[in-house]
């Protein structure tokens, strides 16, 4: 049997990460930022102050179906379309803890970042481990491990709660690799169990798979350097690995099944402000990707200028393959993985050290597919282990002198991260902070100038419009077919009630070329309809009328387009609320049918159907129906009094019906209501005495 690696002093090893987690502490006073609010909080961002139906459980939910729901819903399910991710183990962590402790607290974010920070300790003492299994020194592996741990590259993953599906992918993996280094059936079935947490936590985690051929085949390099190139996946051992990759893989892929099977089709992963790769020609994405590969490594290397967003005009596109910074990566590339193989004998941990760097930066990297994001620093966890074991491994095969000066460059570089390191928890407090501090970093970005614009726009501390429309216009200057930017200044100018100003902005959008969501257009249409309608309310006669039409028709344009998020919900909400008699009968008993397939649950909505029926003269079931649906199924909370007297519509039609019983007993309840002035229970009282079709 082969002997254990030695391990480095016990004591040096927990001071190593008592040292992690006091270098991350600031961040537990962090609160939800960024992805962490919709993904993580307790309440649900599309219906504010409603419980997240994903985090938080139904009063008559058993444990067993809230927790066993989490594995077949996918990851932004509830809060956004399907982009395709299923990330059950992340998504089951944030759950648990909330469950456990953060329901319990205040500061319901607290429990969820000291997991983050206790889950990177636990990576780091796996570095530590895989080190040594890789064939470093215990002073070699410790050194590792603090290379990793204090690396300021990883500051994005540890202090925002979402980043926990980077490290679970990574340490459940690690887990894996060191279970199945392990001989016994236990140690198998355990890391089937493990891998399949990892793939769980996040898609990147399927490197696992690759990776761990290639260090059976560094082991039996190291074991017997002699032997066999193949010696390390001999079929005894490559048949176990295979089975224990297997066991891991099918599970993972029938749930994935299981939880898209009936779901929305997967949309577009992200627009243009995200990704230009996205809907790129091949090659050119391949091209950019290429170069863009070379920055994560640069900056695996050298962490000094950090951004939490990077887009499109931070990394121009590469259109021949004669560009200079892509002849620089691509060289650097094909030299790392030339030398990792022609080595990989002699020096077996040079070989997992590039096969861990490009191994897992490959599949994000945007080369063998566009994903959400043109570059992530998140996406460079796992990879970085790559360069820190590289640094490793020169200190074990270095003289004294050269250790020394080995000393030197990484004490002064460690002590640069650890700086970094606290400065971007420091940061990370808040959304508006990050993104404020970071469009300093990169003014270049079109995605962060949009972002601080929202900032000072809409959810910020501090709202500052005239702020907000000059970092827009940068925006527009840096990309003039930047689309969002032109749609969120007229949002701004419709604040400030400069229709004119926000009708020309929200045009010109419709007339640029930009790859984005299908059926995103339907915001610039809602809010010419918005724009108009304000204006008719200004105007008089023939004016207000011709409006409020042309208002109309934004709002019947975007039931054309593909749908948006809940864009065709809120077509209607305003054709109904708005269409007063303007909209021909026909009109809007079509209208009415489209409306009652996506009415759902939506009773404001079933209330305006109700209503506009009434006003236009529609049959009385087109009042009825909707509105005592929406009777019945209101919350309290709702039931504003705008509901109630909506009510006295509905009582007309359950006349008009023959229904004098339930009229009346609708009435009746009315006149309970405190929603109601004085003058209007008067008015219902004297029809109760005096209609006789209240009588039957």
């Amino acid at each position: 049997m082969q002997e254990l690696p030695q391990k480095p002093p016990r004591r040096l090893l927990w001071a190593l990460l008592l040292g992690v987690v006091l270098l991350y502490s600031p961040s537990l006073r962090n609160g939800y930022v960024m992805d962490d609010e919709p993904i993580v909080g307790s309440t649900w961002i599309r219906e504010r102050g409603k419980p997240d139906p994903v985090m938080t459980r139904a009063a008559n939910e058993s444990w067993f179906h809230y927790f066993g729901k989490l594995f077949v819903t996918h990851y932004w399910n509830t809060e956004s379309h399907n982009d395709g991710l299923y990330r059950p183990t992340a998504t089951f962590s944030y759950a648990v803890v909330y469950q456990l402790a953060g329901r319990h607290l205040a500061a319901e974010e607290l429990p969820q970042h000291v997991v983050n920070v206790l889950c990177h300790a636990w990576a780091v003492w796996l570095v530590v481990l895989l080190s040594l299994r890789f064939g470093l020194s215990p002073t070699a592996s410790l050194l590792c491990g603090v290379l990793f741990g204090v690396h300021a590259i990883h500051s994005e993953v540890v202090s925002g709660i979402v980043g926990r599906a980077e490290m679970f992918a990574f340490c459940f993996g690690a887990q894996a690799l060191l279970c199945f280094a392990r001989p016994g059936l236990r140690n198998a079935g355990l890391a089937a169990l493990l891998f399949l947490a990892a793939f769980g936590a996040k898609e990147s985690a399927l490197a696992w798979i690759p990776f761990a051929l290639c260090f059976q085949l560094a082991r039996g390099w190291q074991t017997e350097p002699g032997a066999n190139r193949w010696a390390g996946i001999r079929r005894p051992v490559l048949v176990r690995l295979l089975a224990v990759l297997g066991a891991a893989l099918v599970p993972y892929l029938l749930l994935r099944w299981y939880t898209f099977r009936l779901d929305a089709p997967i949309a577009l992963a992200a627009d243009y402000s995200s990704n230009p790769l996205v809907g790129a020609p091949a090659v050119e994405r391949v091209l950019t990707a290429t170069k863009v590969l070379g920055y994560g490594l640069w900056l695996c290397v050298a962490p000094f200028k950090l951004s939490c967003l990077y887009g499109p005009a931070v990394f121009s596109t590469v259109q021949s393959a004669g560009d200079p910074w892509l002849l620089g990566a691509a060289v650097l590339h094909l030299g790392l993985v030339a030398a990792g193989l022609a080595l990989a004998r002699r020096v077996p941990a040079l070989f997992l050290a590039v096969a861990c760097f490009y191994g897992f930066a490959f599949l994000t990297s945007n080369i063998p597919l566009a994903i959400g994001t043109v570059f992530g620093e998140r996406l460079y966890y796992t990879p970085s282990l790559g360069v820190c074991l590289g640094a490793a491994l020169w200190w074990d095969r270095v003289g004294r002198t050269g250790r020394r000066v080995m000393l030197g460059l990484l004490t002064a570089w460690c002590a640069a991260n650890a700086a970094m390191t606290v400065h971007r928890c420091l940061i990370w407090h808040d959304t508006c902070a990050v993104f404020k501090h970071d469009v300093e970093v990169f003014p270049e970005s079109i995605d962060l100038q949009r972002k601080v614009a929202a900032c000072y726009s809409i959810f910020g501390p501090e709202i500052d419009l005239p702020r907000a429309i000059r970092h827009l216009q940068e925006a527009k200057r840096i990309y003039p077919d930047f689309v969002h930017a032109y749609r969120e200044l007229a949002d701004i100018y419709r604040k400030q009630h400069r229709y004119a100003d926000a009708l020309a902005e929200y045009r010109a959008s419709l007339t640029l070329h930009y790859a984005e969501l299908p059926g995103a257009e339907s915001m610039a249409h809602m809010g010419i309809g918005d724009c108009l309608a304000a204006m008719s309310g200004r105007a008089q006669g023939a004016e207000r009328d011709r409006l409020m039409r042309e208002a109309l028709h934004s709002y019947r344009r975007i039931l054309d387009l593909p749908q948006f998020g809940d864009s065709h919900r809120k077509a209607f909400q305003k054709l109904f609320e708005k269409a007063g008699t303007l909209l021909p009968r026909t009109e809007l008993a079509a209208l009415y049918e489209r409306a009652t397939k996506v009415v759902g649950e939506d009773h404001k909505l079933a209330i305006l159907m109700g209503v506009a029926a009434y006003r236009v003269g529609l049959p009385p079931s087109y009042v009825t129906k909707p509105m005592g649906w929406a009777f019945q199924h209101t919350p309290a909370a709702d039931r504003t009094r705008d509901f109630w007297l909506s009510q006295l519509f509905y009582s007309d039609a359950l006349l008009a019906e023959g229904r004098g019983a339930d009229a009346r007993q609708l009435l009746e309840v009315l006149l309970t209501r405190p929603e109601l002035d004085a003058a209007r229970q008067a008015e219902v009282r004297q029809q109760l005495r005096e209609d006789p079709r209240l009588r039957h």
